[in-house]
């Protein structure tokens, strides 16, 4: 439970295993149990590799990521802040056309969703209702200096999405009292912060992956129309640059075929 709380803000009874860890259904059928099946391969890889914890980030922030992506852009335009109202069928050849507040709408051959299920489900559902029901049918829940500790503690996830809607001060004093109680911290925070990310988190219950099929199969009636993004096949980095990537990769296909413009 704290393993699957603490990456997928999820209930562990409701998750899909094959869709979440797909590894440990064959760790499992090897080994007899996940837990030998992990002794295992931790004794057998002991020592190997670099040491430090696995858990590492950009020293300037990810937010070090974004900009040198968009820095390798070179001449491709980016529009950012903009709000998408609406996404079109232009006229045949089908192409997309991409309604946006406060601009011009954008013509497309190729149109890439990268947002939540939930914004996708709202832009596609005006073309495609059985589409747009499977993707809202992906739910979401609500994720120093030296001579300091900086202490992270999250609140809420699914089951328990209510106790966010409590004052901030109330939220802080929840967290000292099960810090006090399971760590013996008594010091007042030198500095609390309180952020809400609701719908945050996409949760994989079981029959995500039957669900996927059944969207790929719907989305194949639109060419030229892709999904992408942590909805999908993995809420990771490493998870959603993979799934960019072959979405990429598809594009690049539909465009061999003959079409020119993408969004």
């Amino acid at each position: 439970e704290p393993l699957m709380t603490g990456i997928y803000a999820g209930d562990a009874d409701s998750l899909s295993i094959q869709a979440t860890f797909p590894r440990f259904p064959e760790m499992e059928r090897q080994a007899g149990s996940i837990v030998r099946a992990l002794l295992g391969s931790w004794r057998r890889h002991r020592g190997e590799g670099p040491g430090g914890s696995p858990f590492v980030t950009l020293q300037g922030g990810l937010s070090e990521m974004v900009q040198a992506l968009t820095a390798r852009l070179g001449r491709l335009s980016v529009l950012a802040g903009y709000r998408v109202r609406a996404v079109r069928v232009s006229a045949p050849p089908r192409g997309y056309e991409v309604m946006i507040e406060g601009t011009a709408p954008l013509a497309a051959d190729a149109l890439v969703l990268a947002t939540p299920a939930y914004d996708a489900a709202s832009l596609i559902e005006p073309l495609d209702a059985e589409l747009g029901a499977l993707l809202r049918g992906i739910p979401y829940v609500s994720t120093a200096p030296d001579e300091a500790v900086l202490l992270r503690a999250y609140v809420g996830g699914a089951g328990r999405e209510t106790v966010l809607e409590r004052d901030d001060d109330v939220l802080v004093s929840l967290v000292r009292a099960e810090l006090r109680d399971m760590m013996g911290v008594t010091e007042a925070p030198v500095l609390a912060k309180v952020y809400r990310w609701p719908r945050a988190m996409p949760q994989y219950l079981v029959g995500h992956l039957e669900r996927l099929a059944a969207i790929d199969e719907r989305l194949a009636r639109w060419p030229g129309l892709f999904l992408t993004g942590a909805g999908y096949r993995g809420v990771g980095i490493p998870d959603c640059i993979g799934d960019g990537l072959a979405t990429a990769e598809r594009v690049r296909v539909y465009f061999d075929k003959g079409v020119s413009r993408a969004v």
